[in-house]
């Protein structure tokens, strides 16, 4: 069966006092690590006050910086390519602050993600103005950048984040934080009168010392490696990971409103042993055909649902092709119409491999991008849609029960003009099997261009041993004990004569 993804509960955003303490202590201690390794008060820092002001915004930032470093000629020259990679990291660290991560928890005493930037003020001003060390520090912006635009899918996420999730995020700052402190002393030495490097060649030799040391802090290219050589944030990762897929997984379920592809009484559709008689060679050449359309039709209650299901089982044991499906059924109004089928099938395909949940996962955020939420409820932006999931999911079964049922079958972008168009796509992958009563404009569909396989139930004697087993089967429960042999086989006789179905 297709299966269903988990839905990630709401969880608050480190409300929780224990929440706070750790946030405390954490930047306590990388402000303690800070001076440590730098000699500095940070806080103290003149311009400390004006960058964590509650009120100033990314480019406030930015904007500050370029002002004070204005004074140094060498910055006017290559400042503003310094400018270009701490703009995203500035907007980033302010993503984190507003995902609300730091709450309550943060403030004048313990400022939180906002030290950042006082941070990456004083390591630009511990450049003082040496163009070399304005290129190591260009080097070490592009590295953190690549790095932090891994934290940017997390944090954009619409629903809240789980506290294991925004735990590892909040580390993940505090060690940029710290490697801004690391970088920030051998700056200072590199400047400092009494310990600078003498000529060209000691300034070269000191700045790959400084290049191989944020390299072994960042790693070569992600500075989520160093954070998960911390033990918590290595037993959090697989967590991590699987928190992010399910809120996303939830998101994807909020857009699309993807209905239970099963009916609501399915376990008294399925009948184990039964139909057995239908998988044979034709049943087998269907599966084998590109674009293969099986059609089963038959009158209300002959026992198509039954075969449905027992085909879903059977289609089941084949792992290669995924399989989907959908039961129309008129009793339930939400289960009658086209869109309810086709937001069903996105989200059932579209979170079944990788490849169709990045896809999914993009239409989503270009539709939020561009404010076309409602976009979702549109034949032809749903279409759209599955063409892909289609093209890209690999080889594919899709079952539907009861096509009769959905009210609007023959309308203009109803369900016909959808198995149409989707039997029309240059997919030679896909199979589809669906049953339904007889009537007029399914059957004219079916007969002049779709169905490639066709079977009735009316005087199928393989149907009516099927129906003569369940009769049989029904006939000897207890509660028929009192009755004759005889008053049981006439009984099976009149039932079998004038059955419609199972």
């Amino acid at each position: 069966m297709a299966s269903q993804p988990v839905v990630l509960s709401e969880t608050p955003r480190f409300s929780e006092d224990s929440s706070q303490h750790a946030f405390q202590m954490l930047w306590n201690g990388a402000l303690q690590r800070y001076e440590l390794e730098t000699g500095k008060d940070l806080l103290a820092f003149p311009f400390a006050n004006n960058l964590l002001a509650p009120s100033l915004r990314p480019d406030s930032v930015v904007q500050y910086f370029k002002e004070q470093n204005q004074t140094f000629k060498t910055f006017r020259s290559s400042g503003e390519k310094i400018m270009r990679v701490l703009r995203p990291i500035v907007h980033l660290v302010q993503l984190f602050i507003d995902a609300g991560a730091e709450g309550a928890a943060a403030s004048n005493v313990v400022p939180g993600g906002k030290t950042i930037f006082v941070a990456i003020g004083a390591l630009l001003k511990a450049a003082n103005g040496v163009s070399e060390l304005y290129d190591v520090i260009e080097s070490l912006l592009k590295r953190v950048n690549a790095c932090l635009e891994r934290v940017k899918t997390y944090l954009e996420l619409p629903t809240p984040l789980h506290p294991a999730l925004m735990d590892v995020l909040l580390r993940t700052f505090v060690q940029v934080f710290v490697v801004f402190g690391i970088v920030t002393k051998y700056c200072h030495q590199a400047t400092d009168s009494d310990s600078k490097p003498r000529g060209k060649k000691g300034m070269r030799a000191f700045l790959r010392r400084m290049k191989d040391l944020f390299c072994g802090i960042l790693g070569h290219s992600d500075l989520l490696i160093a954070v998960n050589t911390n033990t918590i944030a290595r037993k959090a990762q697989p967590q991590v990971e699987f928190l992010y897929d399910t809120a996303v997984v939830a998101d994807l379920r909020s857009w699309l409103s993807p209905l239970n592809p099963e009916p609501t009484n399915y376990e008294k559709k399925r009948r184990t042993g039964s139909c057995e008689w239908f998988f044979d060679d034709r049943f087998n050449d269907w599966r084998a055909r590109a674009k293969g359309v099986f059609w089963v039709y038959g009158n209300a209650g002959a026992g198509k649902s039954i075969l449905c299901s027992s085909v879903i089982d059977k289609l089941q044991a084949d792992t290669t092709p995924r399989l989907f499906y959908f039961y129309f059924d008129s009793g339930d109004a939400t289960k009658r119409d086209c869109l309810g089928l086709m937001s069903t099938l996105a989200f059932q395909i579209g979170t079944s491999r990788p490849e169709c949940f990045g896809y999914l996962r993009r239409q989503r955020a270009d539709m939020r991008k561009e404010r076309l939420l409602d976009d979702r409820s549109t034949f032809e932006s749903l279409f759209a849609i599955l063409s892909q999931l289609l093209h890209i999911s690999g080889p594919v079964y899709l079952v539907l029960d009861a096509l009769d049922e959905c009210h609007e079958y023959a309308q203009h972008n109803g369900l016909l003009d959808f198995l149409g168009q989707i039997c029309a796509l240059k997919e030679d992958n896909l199979r589809l099997f669906v049953t339904s009563r007889p009537e007029p404009d399914i059957r004219r569909t079916m007969d002049g261009k779709l169905a490639t396989h066709r079977l009735s139930f009316h005087n199928d004697a393989h149907h009516e041993d099927d129906l003569r087993q369940h009769i049989q089967a029904r006939i000897s429960d207890n509660i028929f004990d009192k009755w004759s042999n005889t008053v049981k086989e006439t009984a099976q006789q009149d039932l079998l004569k004038k059955a419609n179905g199972m």
